[in-house]
This record gives structure tokens, C-alpha cells and sequence, in this order.
């Protein structure tokens, strides 16, 4: 059983706090650090976007695509959230 000393409640704040990181990384989705791109990796590949997918459209404007997240799950639709609220007003 644990006593009241200071000492005995710092481990304890320790260790929950420990776990609870861990908790929060999973859930985030945070990987392994070595299998995602540094940030000149990701720089390069967002410069190489933007120099593969620039163009001039009719009007004399630059136009690109954006640089979506690869692997990124879809987005959830709120069509029928966005109707309701519309016949609401």
C-alpha cells in the first residue's frame, strides 16, 4: 500500500505521467521517428510539387494543386449537418 510521503506521490505522478505520454502518442498516431520524412526531405517534396503541378491559366494567373497528405483517411461528410442548419435559419 502506498504511504502518504512526498516521495511515494512523485513516483506515482511519475508513472502515471509516463504511461499517459505513451497513451497520447498512439493516439496521435506518431510513428516510428526513422520511417517518416525529416523536414529537408519534406521541403524537397513539397518544392517538386509545386514545380511539377504550376501553370498559367487562360486568365495570365499562376495556378497549383495543393499538396495533399498521402494516406490521409477521408474526410468525414457534414452535407446534411450543413442542410439542416441552412432550413434552421
Amino acid at each position: 500500500m502506498l504511504s502518504d510521503s512526498p516521495m511515494s506521490y512523485s513516483m506515482l505522478v511519475s508513472s502515471f505521467s509516463s504511461i499517459s505520454k505513451l497513451w497520447e502518442l498512439d493516439v496521435l498516431g506518431i510513428e516510428n521517428p526513422n520511417a517518416t520524412l525529416s523536414r529537408e526531405e519534406e521541403k524537397e517534396a513539397v518544392q517538386q510539387h509545386f514545380l511539377q503541378t504550376v501553370c498559367i491559366n487562360s486568365e495570365n494567373r499562376y495556378e497549383i494543386q495543393l499538396p495533399w497528405l498521402p494516406n490521409h483517411p477521408p474526410l468525414p461528410s457534414y452535407l446534411e449537418l450543413a442542410e439542416r442548419r441552412l432550413a434552421g435559419t
